[in-house]
């Protein structure tokens, strides 16, 4: 799959002025989009949102520094892996979204062959009206231990 976004894109959003390093800026679109990748596969063409997001943080924050003191230096690295790459909770959120695969589901508890085994007490109910089912299905409703269903 080709990525979906350009270094002009970043340049822009960057606002750089076309001074962009293009080699370091298609390193990073090109990491930037496989780790879209990873979570969701193909990365749909509107995810350049994101692709974008993850490159423009590692472009400008390339070591990955989380809080910097300027008087008598003090840096401080943050846990999130290599550089600036990586993904936030909410660029997942959005991937899985773009691509279809967020929003509520629901999930349905009933068997398959609900209803295909049921004791003669449960076809013979009243409100049911007309003859008794169990019988008509040819069991013996006098002794439940008689039942086919028991053997």
């Amino acid at each position: 799959m080709t990525c979906i976004v350009t270094t002009s894109q970043l340049d822009t959003l960057l606002d750089l002025d076309g001074n962009i390093d293009v080699n370091r800026a298609q390193l990073l679109i090109g990491l930037a989009f496989d780790l879209c990748s990873v979570v969701v596969a193909p990365v749909p063409d509107k995810a350049a949102v994101v692709v974008l997001s993850i490159a423009a943080r590692g472009y400008m924050n390339a070591g990955g520094v989380t809080a910097e003191t300027i008087g008598p230096t003090s840096v401080h690295y943050g846990s999130a892996g290599l550089g600036g790459l990586f993904l936030t909770k909410r660029e997942t959120a959005a991937l899985k979204i773009l691509a279809g695969r967020g929003g509520a589901f629901t999930i349905n508890p009933t068997p398959v062959d609900a209803g295909k085994r049921l004791y003669p007490w449960d076809l013979n109910i009243w409100w049911l009206g007309g003859e008794d089912q169990a019988m008509s299905m040819g069991e013996d409703t006098t002794d439940p231990m008689d039942i086919g269903m028991w053997s």
